[in-house]
């Protein structure tokens, strides 16, 4: 689908410690137990001052404090996480490690995980699930564990189980813009042995841009459905069985708001209509994306022993896509691209977990089945319509991993682990009505991971690691071309101390990046992917949660990030191009693509600093709490393309909110504002021919919710 478009002191956090209570074993360890957060990184659950990984685990409260609406809304609470692109397939960079590149049969650096169910594309992440129970972000390759493409870092979305008790809540949120969502979820009993929950979700809006030639708002906006059941048997003693379907259903203007900027925009020097602001388009095709996804999910559980589990997560997924943007980025009738994408995916995983004395071990075994699907991907001329290409690609991966930690002597704990993958990608294309030669490749790779733990005191520990990455290869481009695999070696050290009063989390990292897939447009002005050579990525994080009173939280994060090509021999760089329209009279003519080395130059999507603060203040008025909340994220300039092409200046966004809680805690109601100060950042910039194509994040925006709980 990119293809086709390419033709056309620091401030806050959502840090982990501020999620919500669990009440788990180890929580007398701490002596707090409502800011004991528990963690399932290393596939079981752990305090997650005891897990040595770089984790930030954001609760359901901090979803809503946060106004994070769907996993795109991350990079809010997450500092070295980015996201990139348009609605609905937006494209994770955590840490500097991420990708621009899409299409059939190719997945994203950054593995994504529901429920235990991997999202083999991103098509189904722009969706606010109401009954979500926690969002853990896990950073640095977790190719040992999580297997598949998680070169960068994985993503795990847990929703919460139904529940035996009546319980459920109903909200309804109103911003700018007509902007309304409903939400709810409801969960119960229906025997002694089943228990079953719904949450539903629907939003409607008009767009926020304008276009200037009609004099209409963007009445494309946003449409969203979401529908969940999900159904529990249990024998309530170590047997049970979690069935799920999901439906969902989003139309929506690019990124909510396209516009076309008029640098380097032919037309807009010859004094044809552009979009000069965030909020100004001037194209004749409404760019909108609409995408539909259905899915089943089969999650069982089986306690063979006191000491040993037996887990098994069954999925089944269907997404279908279909998306069209202009190409001459103004009025005229001269260019506009569209492109359909089908995804069928089905994965089954066996996990064998247990414990003997200071032993702790898990092993499992993955297989995974991807049937991707690009079959009309066009451009229209006038009245004209030309099937570009259609490609369909299958995936066939089996793996089998192992991860055990011994406690070697008191306090000392040392983890080995590894994976066996074996992956097989078979490609048919057709272009312009011609079949081509299909192409097919097998990968095989071990991902190797190896932990030193050193807990200096109930809650506090140091640690060592290292752990390898791994991202299969893949057929892209115009035409498909072949994309090797890249690889990822990660080393890390890292301090986490928990307390009553404040939690501190630091890590230190180097990742020796070969190979990256990096996405290009290349000197015919068409999109492909080809392999750099080498990137080294370095930095540092720290996060710090305090809570001088009982009533007041203060949390704050910030990150460091080097990430550079070390050797990037032809990469494809914009250049702006001046058109001679007559002796001495030359006018911006749009971006030609030139070859170049870019050894040595910042990888895209990689701010150098990232930082986050947070705060929250309860004040107690007798019928109810009043919380008083603010959040600030802060990001320093990056680039959105290679070869350092297509600055963004860095920014600061604020939110704010005020929310008031009845003392039964079943009433809530609050006010908000997104953005306050108005900035407006590119979600994403793309040059070509005709100028500079740049999606807009929303501007500042005020709403306010109702929601009764019960």
């Amino acid at each position: 689908m990119r293809n086709i478009l390419c033709l056309g002191g620091l401030i806050l956090s959502c840090a982990p410690a501020v999620a919500a209570a669990q009440d788990k074993p180890g929580d007398e360890a701490t002596g707090r137990d409502p800011n004991v957060i528990i963690v399932t990184a290393q596939r079981r659950a752990e305090r997650l001052v005891d897990v040595p990984i770089s984790v930030n685990s954001v609760s359901q409260e901090d979803l809503e404090l946060k106004k994070i609406n769907s996993i795109l809304d991350l990079s809010k609470a997450v500092t070295s996480l980015r996201f990139e692109g348009h609605t609905p397939a937006f494209q994770p960079t955590l840490r500097g490690v991420g990708s621009q590149v899409q299409g059939a049969g190719v997945d994203s650096n950054v593995a994504v995980y529901i429920d235990g169910f991997y999202l083999s594309n991103n098509y189904g992440m722009g969706f606010d699930l109401p009954n979500v129970e926690n969002v853990q972000i896990l950073k640095g390759p977790q190719g040992t564990l999580f297997g598949r493409n998680a070169t960068g870092g994985a993503i795990l979305v847990t929703t919460a189980e139904p529940s035996f008790e009546a319980t459920g809540r109903l909200k309804l949120k109103y911003t700018e813009f007509n902007d309304v969502t409903a939400s709810g979820y409801i969960s119960g009993a229906l025997s002694s042995n089943v228990a079953a929950g719904l949450s539903v979700y629907f939003r409607k809006g008009d767009g926020y841009t304008r276009n200037i030639v009609t004099g209409a708002d963007d009445d494309a906006g946003v449409k969203q459905f979401s529908i969940r059941p999900d159904i529990l048997f249990t024998n309530h003693d170590n047997l049970k069985l979690r069935l799920i379907y999901e439906h969902n259903y989003n139309s929506t203007a690019l990124g909510l708001a396209a516009s076309y900027s008029d640098d380097y925009n032919i037309f807009g020097a010859l004094g044809v209509p552009v979009g000069r602001k965030a909020s100004e388009t001037a194209e004749n095709v409404l760019p909108f994306n609409q995408s539909k996804g259905d899915a089943i999910y089969a999650l069982a559980e089986w306690n063979l022993n006191d000491d040993m589990t037996l887990k098994s997560n069954t999925g089944y997924r269907h997404d279908h896509l279909y998306f069209q943007t202009e190409g001459d980025f103004s009025p005229l009738d001269l260019l506009w691209v569209s492109a359909v994408t089908d995804n069928k995916t089905f994965s089954q995983e066996f996990v064998l977990s247990g414990e003997s004395g200071r032993l702790d071990w898990v092993a499992g075994v993955n297989y995974y089945y991807n049937l991707g699907k690009e079959p009309d991907s066009g451009i229209v001329q006038g009245t004209v319509r030309t099937t570009l290409k259609s490609q369909t690609v299958k995936t066939n991966a089996i793996a089998a991993f192992a991860d055990v930690t011994l406690e070697a002597s008191d306090g000392l704990f040392l983890t080995a682990g590894g994976r066996y993958s074996t992956e097989k990608k078979v490609s048919d294309t057709i272009l312009f009505g011609a079949r081509q030669p299909t192409e097919s490749e097998r990968w095989n790779k071990f991902t190797p991971r190896a932990v030193v733990r050193y807990q200096i005191e109930p809650n506090t520990n140091v640690y060592a690691s290292y752990s390898k990455g791994f991202r299969s290869g893949a057929f892209t481009g115009f035409p498909p071309e072949k994309v090797n695999p890249e690889t990822l070696d990660a080393f890390e050290a890292g301090f986490k101390h928990a307390s009553p009063v404040f939690d501190l989390n630091a890590a230190a990292f180097f990742y020796n990046y070969k190979d990256a897939q990096v996405s290009i447009i290349d000197l015919n002005g068409l999109g492909r992917t080809l392999n750099a050579g080498n990137q080294h990525n370095y930095g540092a994080e720290i996060e710090l949660a305090i809570r001088p009173v009982p009533e007041w939280s203060i949390n704050l994060a910030g990150a460091y990030l080097r990430a550079k090509y070390t050797d990037f021999q032809g990469a494809a760089a914009a250049v702006p191009v001046d058109v001679q329209l007559a002796p001495g009279f030359f006018v911006p003519g749009g971006w030609a693509q030139v070859s170049r080395d870019a050894s040595g130059t910042y990888a895209p999507r990689s701010p150098k600093w990232t930082g986050n603060i947070a705060s929250t203040y309860d004040i107690d008025v007798g019928a109810g709490t009043i919380q008083l909340a603010g959040n600030v994220s802060l990001t320093s300039h990056f680039f959105h393309f290679t070869n350092e092409g297509f600055r963004e200046p860095g920014y600061a966004k604020v939110d704010l909110n005020v929310s008031y809680t009845t003392e039964d805690k079943h009433w809530r109601g609050e006010l908000f504002v997104t953005n306050l100060t108005n900035h407006h950042s590119a979600a994403e910039r793309i040059g070509g021919p005709f100028g500079t194509l740049a999606l807009y994040t929303p501007p500042r925006v005020f709403g306010g919710s109702i929601s009764y709980n019960f």
